[in-house]
């Protein structure tokens, strides 16, 4: 699209609009050029040093994800677990340093979480950067200068060995923010004892609106996602009825395309009405009761710094379910096959190779359209989460039977291609109203 645009200006723009570009891009090169050569002028030392102290202290470091709160929350507090429990660490003695390029998404989160890192200045961050694409580059002429890059979590961003239970979060607000997050509610009319249910739905906003912030030029094109993409109106409904039920809902996100159209005072849409920042958004996941989730990045502070509980619907792909919490419950969209006007039975959306489809050409491809969950359907999974956290629940003769069936289609065992496994124990529930309801999806 971009490289379309550029053409389509010097045809209209003639010999000097071509003339202005070239120069335009002469510019860039040049800026580029000699931004990379200082960066890797400047590493050199860096990379001596760390080399002869080495014997004596091994020096790691690695960029921090900043740019999007799922990798922010959920990579960062992985790798604090792992310290912990001295996984994915060195033997020797060492210390590990951490560096942006990027603005954070959230600051707050950002600060809170930087308190148990060693996080060194922007600017110096360049200069490890450059250090990581020496090692790179000469990674096969010397293999052990990469023991210097902290190495990615142990699993990817994956916690299947559910350190999130059996690790202590590692972030938590002082008495002043406590104070500060109180006098919010307190000003919109929120008890402070109030039960709060977030609501995390997501669309194509954020990153067109954030990422081509940054590469203005580019335009760079996220369509690709749209497959994970919901309508908002499908979740008014549960909504409405949480609020008959006393609950607080609040819908999460920093940019949305559509607003939240219910009346009923209790339904707050805290992401187009003005309320949100960045403060409120890591305090509301600090004290929410549990989430209604799409499985995207504004639940992350909640599920993963704060361990609360998920109604994860409209997941796709199923094969990428978090599987390791046993407070999590669970929903996929409807795999529709167009040229037969049916939906794919869950062993079908596998032998299909949709199960770990991340595009939505893929689908296209396939002939396969999304549908997502019904309201019916969401408000059903939602009830079960408040029946098993308020210790009500009473599962029914052939949950069992339809939950151990669900688990034995589903691969397990499925990895990625470095042979990393995706699943631990699985301890996450599929709904059990919608395994009762449709039996035959599991044939």
């Amino acid at each position: 699209m971009f490289l379309k645009r550029q053409i389509t200006q010097v045809m209209n723009g003639g010999f000097s609009t071509l003339v202005s570009k070239m120069k335009l891009l002469n510019r860039f090169i040049i800026y580029y050029f000699n931004l990379f050569f200082i960066m890797m002028i400047a590493s050199v030392p860096l990379i001596i040093i760390v080399t002869i102290i080495k014997p004596f202290y091994l020096i790691r470091w690695k960029e921090l994800s900043v740019r999007r709160i799922g990798d922010l929350a959920g990579d960062t507090e992985l790798y604090l677990c792992e310290r912990d429990v001295k996984l994915n660490v060195p033997k020797s003695k060492y210390f590990d340093i951490f560096y942006t390029l990027y603005k954070p998404c959230n600051q707050q989160l950002y600060q809170m979480l930087t308190k148990n890192l060693i996080v060194i200045p922007k600017r110096m961050g360049i200069v490890f950067h450059g250090a990581t694409n020496i090692i790179i580059l000469f990674k096969n002429l010397i293999p052990s200068l990469q023991l210097h890059i902290v190495p990615s979590n142990a699993h990817g961003h994956r916690n299947i060995l559910n350190l999130y239970e059996k690790v202590h979060q590692h972030i938590k607000f002082t008495k002043n923010e406590k104070q500060k997050g109180n006098a919010w509610l307190n000003k919109h009319n929120i008890p402070s004892t109030a039960n709060i249910v977030l609501l995390c739905v997501r669309d194509n906003a954020y990153l067109k609106q954030e990422f081509e912030s940054i590469w203005k030029d580019s335009k760079s094109n996220w369509d690709y996602h749209n497959y994970r993409d919901c309508d908002i109106n499908n979740f008014i409904p549960v909504a409405e009825k949480l609020a008959n039920l006393g609950f607080y809902v609040i819908r999460m996100g920093f940019h949305v395309n559509d607003t939240l159209n219910t009346s009923n005072p209790l339904v707050i849409d805290y992401a187009t009405n003005g309320m949100r920042d960045d403060f409120m958004d890591i305090y509301l996941s600090s004290i929410c009761k549990f989430i209604i989730s799409t499985g995207y990045g504004a639940e992350a502070p909640a599920a993963w710094c704060f361990r609360k509980p998920r109604v994860v619907v409209d997941h796709c792909p199923p094969g990428f379910f978090h599987t390791h919490s046993a407070k999590d419950l669970l929903l996929t969209k409807h795999h529709i096959l167009q040229k037969e006007n049916r939906e794919l039975k869950l062993s079908e959306i596998f032998s299909e190779g949709l199960g770990f489809c991340m595009n939505t050409q893929c689908y296209k491809e396939k002939g396969v359209q999304l549908k997502e969950n019904t309201s019916d359907e969401i408000c059903d999974i939602t009830m079960e989460m408040i029946s098993r956290l308020d210790g009500n629940w009473k599962p029914e003769s052939e949950d069992d039977f339809l939950q151990n069936k669900f688990w034995e289609i589903f691969p397990v065992d499925a990895q990625d291609t470095n042979g990393t496994p995706y699943h631990g124990k699985i301890k996450a529930h599929y709904g059990a109203n919608y395994l009762r309801n449709n039996p035959e999806w599991l044939q």
